[in-house]
């Protein structure tokens, strides 16, 4: 969604279900959604990099 609503200079794109509409989703929903998704993954990243092993 974001490389569309870049490519195409738009802020907001219309979220459909077969043709009807159910809302909007805005390019700061985007990229809170897309910082969360990092948040995420860096901290698995580091409880994976500062585990214990076992044995």
């Amino acid at each position: 969604a974001m490389q569309r609503m870049t490519d195409k200079r738009v802020r907001h794109l219309p979220v459909l279900d077969e043709g009807h509409l159910l809302g909007m989703v805005s390019i700061g929903d985007v990229t809170r959604w897309l910082l969360k998704v990092n948040e995420m993954e860096a901290e698995n990243l580091r409880r994976y990099v500062f585990s214990e092993y076992p044995g």
